[in-house]
């Protein structure tokens, strides 16, 4: 009958693949047996040296995070047994420690030397951190010649921008109270230039501020303008708008949002 006859296109699709297709098939799963075969050890090379490389990464940072963790502690270490600084000397009512105190100071001093050599010891920010502890301490021993040295060490090293930062602000600032304002604004100007984002601003906010505070205004105004060329919205807008107000440039808009809060250990500037 007419319905159980077949078209030819079904008759096509249940006959078997020819003979040469098979061939090629067959030959095709000979080929990659033989491959794996050969050559599964050699995949096993493989995933074992990844996995050694892996373990190697791991071990390296487990030790790496161990060693920072043993800097900062060796560093608080000495901090902690430092003398307190006298409560008045937040009002500035009175020094920090009484020069006259011979037992304080010779423990300042103790106390400098011990920051200097955890900080010799170590690296990157605790090495930073250890040579500012190590220049504060020296600076309440009454000895300014080391505490600048332990400054400069410090923003010869290589760090996070969070510890770079702090050490070259502190630089700039002791440059600048020992008068060399124009290698303090060359050194900040360098560092507005290295930094990006709030170190950036901080960076000219600073040269801004030392070059209103020596008389400068003609170059603080231009200092001013270009942060707020560069950033529209400073993070530290209050301070940019009463150094804009006190040199005669045009003082920031004020933004609805609130400001950025400034990384751990930026400061203010000096």
């Amino acid at each position: 009958m007419a319905d159980e006859e077949k078209s030819p296109n079904a008759a096509a699709e249940t006959e078997p693949p020819p003979q040469e297709e098979q061939d090629y098939l067959f030959k095709a799963q000979v080929a990659g047996t033989e491959f794996i075969l050969r050559y599964w050890k050699y995949g096993f090379y493989v995933l074992g040296a990844v996995l050694l490389v892996a373990l190697g990464w791991g071990s390296y940072q487990s030790w790496s995070q161990s060693r920072r963790e043993a800097q900062f502690g060796s560093i608080a270490a000495v901090a902690y047994k430092m003398p307190t600084v006298n409560q008045m000397a937040l009002y500035g009512l009175a020094p920090k420690d009484d020069p006259n105190d011979t037992a304080r100071q010779a423990t300042l001093v103790e106390g400098a030397k011990r920051f200097q050599a955890s900080a010799e010891s170590a690296s990157g920010s605790a090495a930073v951190y250890g040579y500012l502890q190590a220049a504060d301490a020296y600076s309440r021993a009454q000895d300014a010649a080391n505490a600048r040295a332990m400054i400069e060490r410090a923003t010869k090293l290589s760090a996070p921008d969070v510890a770079k930062f702090a050490a070259d602000a502190q630089w700039a600032a002791l440059v600048a109270n020992e008068g060399k304002v124009a290698e303090a604004e060359t050194y900040l100007r360098e560092m507005a230039g290295r930094y990006t984002g709030f170190f950036a601003q901080e960076s000219l906010l600073r040269l801004a501020s030392i070059q209103a505070d020596a008389g400068k205004t003609a170059e603080a105004r231009v200092t001013v303008e270009e942060l707020l060329k560069r950033f529209e919205s400073p993070a530290r807008a209050q301070e940019v708008a009463a150094i804009a107000a006190r040199v005669g440039a045009t003082a920031p808009a004020p933004s609805a949002e609130a400001p950025a809060a400034a990384p751990s250990g930026a400061g203010a500037p000096g």
